[in-house]
């Protein structure tokens, strides 16, 4: 990691290598996929499942309080 400081001793830029950013990338991937997998394995179930009506509603209650 590149740390360059101001004449005040703060922090101006942190460089991370492509590699640090990439396993920051693949850990999200990772989590991502996990939620997606269970998601799917609840559609796939049969669980959960809302209507039409009952997703609109849930939606409006969220962003119409």
């Amino acid at each position: 990691m590149i740390e360059c400081y101001h004449k005040k001793g703060v922090p101006d830029i942190i460089i991370k290598p492509s590699t640090a950013l990439q396993n920051d990338y693949s850990e999200e991937v990772l989590k991502l996929r996990a939620k997606l997998a269970a998601a799917e394995q609840i559609r796939a179930s049969g669980q959960g499942a809302l209507s039409l009506e009952e997703s609109r509603r849930r939606l409006e209650d969220i962003y119409n309080p």
